[in-house]
């Protein structure tokens, strides 16, 4: 799976959070090298997994139902 997309990929929803400033200078070096190269640098392929392998866990601790219908307190 790459992680440089060709520019035009598509969009998806966007999240905000919090990094260190150190993290956000290096993804911000990466972005202008893919810009330089004619790509894109797309780390939504890669993280989506995480945050749903995070946003499972909570609804099992929660009790709640997840989006599928299913609950996930078990």
């Amino acid at each position: 799976m790459a992680i440089l997309k060709k520019k035009g990929a598509a969009r998806r929803k966007q999240l905000s959070i919090r990094i260190s400033a150190e993290l956000s200078e290096r993804i911000e070096a990466v972005r202008n090298a893919a810009k330089a190269a004619g790509l894109v640098f797309e780390m939504a392929e890669q993280v989506e997994p995480q945050i749903e392998r995070i946003v499972r866990q909570a609804e099992k601790e929660l009790g709640i139902a997840s989006t599928d219908g299913v609950t996930r307190n078990e």
